[in-house]
């Protein structure tokens, strides 16, 4: 039995619709993500690159697996995902880290002394709550979305079995369904 029936409640759609609504959001925010870090110098950048190049990929092969009906690919997903979104909770605990040691020293030695010290000073703590407020999104984000995928994947496997879940059917714009056939009309 699926986690999910519907993706979203509001718009009504099945969870194969927000597989690919998910899918598509992902590769967005890690080309976002891409841009953002290709041309950074530090070891976090880098690392963080590295992690929006795979879960890239992971997004991509997650929308083939949905029109497909790869249900392997469904679960892969699932658990790339989550190791990514692990590996960025290190990452972004690395930085917050090194910029904490950043801004203690400032605050020890007055933001003052530095040229553009206080500019520093305040950037770093803008930096860090920008980070962990885009870590809470990041985060949400990740668990809906592999609820909705393992949802489907749940689908498929039970259609496999003989007891899944039927997938939504729009009426009225499918040549057989009962009153679309004009041989029928005239009778």
């Amino acid at each position: 039995m699926a986690i999910l029936k519907r993706s979203c409640s509001c718009c009504g759609c099945d969870v194969k619709a927000g597989s690919i609504v998910v899918a598509v959001i992902w590769i967005i925010l890690s080309l976002i993500g891409l841009g953002y870090n290709a041309t950074s110098s530090t070891p976090a950048g880098k690392a963080l690159l590295a992690v929006y190049v795979v879960s890239l990929g992971t997004h991509i092969l997650l929308i083939i697996a949905v029109v497909k009906a790869i249900r392997p690919l469904l679960l892969t997903w699932v658990i790339i995902t989550i190791i990514c979104t692990v590996a960025a909770l290190a990452i972004y605990i690395y930085v917050t880290d090194v910029d904490v040691k950043i801004i203690n020293r400032l605050v020890a030695n007055g933001p003052e002394q530095y040229i553009g010290g206080v500019f520093l000073f305040n950037a770093l703590k803008t930096g860090l709550t920008l980070i962990w407020i885009y870590w809470g999104a990041l985060l949400c984000m990740t668990v809906y979305g592999c609820l909705v995928v393992f949802s489907h994947y749940q689908n498929l496997r039970d259609e496999a079995r003989g007891q899944g879940q039927p997938q939504m059917v729009p009426m009225g714009n499918q040549p057989y369904v009962a009153g679309n056939q004009t041989y029928i009309a005239g009778n």
